[in-house]
């Protein structure tokens, strides 16, 4: 039975007689082949007996009744390993070829690490008690962990402990108290909080519905983490992987302006104008940065032209040069340049400082240094052909936005558009990827789908904090649509029904062809429609499946007019495929080059 197996005292007792052939066997008679025959009086005869150590079971997988205790190790390590660490772990000089997985750090690190550091090292908030290492790290680091004299575990008011200088870090109002180093003194230094990440990792708090990362704090902050995890699982607990993903709220100021070049031209060469506009981008950022008094441009201070010689861009100032996102031309020379001035903060009265130290900069005599000390910069940064010439600029407020920067809610009963500021409700929190979207456009599609040029609006609205905005075009206008009421045939121009608007996705169309296609792909029907815009008929067949065998020539060809590959309209009866190499496949498999006729 299985306590007669288990019971290992016994059971070794008994093996062990038989092992060493205490009932009589002989241990000289029936060799074949250097091992004992297994017989009735010599079942667990063997050759070498005093070679045996000890015998093992394998009888089951459930943990043994009666462990035995063993002072040496085995040498063959259990395949099924625990997951809980050893109360009395093994010292080996050889480091392990399969490190363990386990989430439970071992209370006694080894002293011969690998020679390869691992990709995913561990935290430890304790230095390790072991002798300093005998060669030294070649690049050392700046913050080197101390021979902290203890650690605490809680340093209470929602401050967090610090591995690098072996004391809490205690947030306003609070500092450490002098007999146990806990955040419980109200009477502090007078710049304690200032300089208190100094020399400190970058502290996690909680922030827009999620967790952020800055050494500036927020008057609302009541808890700081040493990382995005330990502060989502605190403070999300019930859902700290969608705290992980979600962006935090925050706040982002959107300088607009505009800057006529005066004594320029517009280059024909679109390298030459990408290049233009990394020089115009640098060169208001610099001029913004380093000469308006009280301004501090942080990492996330940048200037995007979006706008030069009539064409669009997206090219920020950090960068030589940009990518395109609609190349144009402008005969008639104008040189605008638009540009958006972006910073960003924790801190809504700071951000609101920032607005009106611009607004209040770029005007009067002020606005005047501004302009001369762009055309400086653009003239010293060895700039192309077309700015050499630069002689003057001038300048225009546009307007100018502030918005949160997280995920996108509806702000139903007060705002009734999308907006992201991170205020959202907690059960949207719960299901982020239901109820948020990444973009204004997605969320006002989804929520306000009766009136998305409106819910885009009421956004510009509602985050204007200077200048005027336009009349937000209808993306729907520029879209066709099968207008068979009056023309019969497809149209643009923003007339369609409200019924199509509301579901441009199932009706609308971006290009006159897809149009006729859906709607008029009939023969005949489809000529005229691709003929009512001005367009010349079409020469190729409107159906996707166009490429059939021409018998005549064993060939495949495509249902069109013209030179090859078209080999005029097909017949009625002829099968049509997708794509020649279809059509190959199926009726002209035999000939091996078949695609190439």
């Amino acid at each position: 039975g299985s306590e007669y197996v288990e019971n290992a005292p016994l059971l070794t007792q008994d093996m062990d007689a038989l092992v060493r052939n205490r009932d009589g066997c002989d241990p000289s008679s029936s060799r074949r082949r250097g091992r004992r025959r297994l017989d009735a009086q010599c079942e667990f005869a063997m050759d070498v007996v005093d070679q045996v150590s000890n015998v093992e079971a394998l009888v089951t997988e459930a943990p043994s009744q009666f462990p035995s205790i063993s002072t040496q190790p085995s040498s063959l390590p259990s395949l099924l390993p625990s997951n809980q660490p050893s109360e009395n772990p093994s010292i080996s000089i050889i480091p392990s070829q399969s490190p363990s997985t386990s989430n439970i750090p071992s209370s006694q690190p080894s002293i011969s690490p690998a020679a390869s550091p691992s990709e995913s090292p561990s935290i430890s908030f304790s230095p390790t008690t072991s002798h300093p290492s005998s060669k030294p790290s070649a690049d050392p680091s700046s913050r080197p962990s101390p021979n902290c004299p203890f650690v605490l575990d809680e340093c209470f008011n929602g401050g967090m402990w610090s591995p690098f200088t072996c004391e809490c870090l205690c947030i306003s109002p609070y500092c450490p108290d002098a007999v146990n180093g806990w955040c419980t003194q109200t009477s502090c230094p007078a710049n304690y909080h200032e300089t208190l990440f100094d020399d400190q990792r970058t502290p996690w708090f909680e922030y827009g519905s999620s967790c952020l990362a800055s050494k500036t704090l927020p008057s609302s902050v009541n808890a700081i983490y040493q990382s995005e995890e330990v502060c989502c699982a605190n403070e999300y607990p019930d859902n700290s992987g969608g705290c992980i993903s979600r962006p935090a709220a925050v706040l982002q100021l959107t300088f607009n302006g505009e800057l006529l070049l005066i004594g320029t031209s517009c280059s024909t060469s679109g390298s030459e104008r990408a290049s233009a506009v990394g020089t115009l981008a640098s060169s208001i950022l610099s001029s913004l940065c380093e000469d308006v008094s009280g301004l501090t441009c942080s990492d996330s201070s940048k200037v995007v032209v979006n706008k030069y010689c009539g064409g669009d861009y997206n090219v920020e100032a950090q960068y030589s040069s940009g990518r395109r996102h609609l190349e144009t031309t402008d005969d008639e020379g104008n040189q605008q340049v638009n540009f958006a001035f972006i910073t960003q903060s924790t801190d809504s009265d700071e951000i609101q400082a920032i607005q009106s130290l611009l607004s209040s900069y770029l005007q009067g005599t002020t606005l005047t240094t501004f302009l001369e000390s762009v055309k400086a910069n653009v003239l010293a940064s060895n700039p192309t052909s077309s700015l050499q010439t630069l002689s003057a600029l001038t300048y225009v407020a546009v307007n100018a936005f502030i918005a949160g920067v997280g995920l996108f809610y509806p702000a139903w009963g007060y705002l009734e558009t999308c907006i992201s500021d991170g205020n959202q409700g907690p059960y949207m929190n719960r299901d982020h990827e239901s109820w948020l979207y990444g973009n204004l456009i997605s969320c006002c599609q989804r929520y306000y789908g009766w009136d998305v040029v409106g819910c885009i609006q009421r956004n510009a609205e509602a985050t204007l904090v200077s200048g005027t905005i336009s009349s937000i075009v209808d993306p729907t206008d520029i879209l066709y649509f099968p207008d068979w009421e009056r023309t019969d045939t497809c149209i643009n121009g923003g007339t369609a029904p409200a019924y199509m608007k509301d579901e441009a996705n199932l009706w609308m169309y971006e290009s006159l062809l897809d149009c006729c296609k859906a709607y008029y792909g009939w023969e005949g029907g489809f000529d005229s429609c691709m003929s009512s815009q001005g367009g010349d008929p079409p020469t190729r067949s409107p159906i996707s499946e166009s490429w059939y065998v021409d018998w005549g020539n064993i060939a495949c060809v495509e249902s069109c007019e013209g030179a090859s590959p078209c080999g005029g309209d097909h017949e009625p009866w002829d099968i049509l495929h997708g794509s020649k190499l279809q059509c190959c496949q199926i009726h002209l498999w035999w000939i091996d080059d078949c695609v190439e006729l």
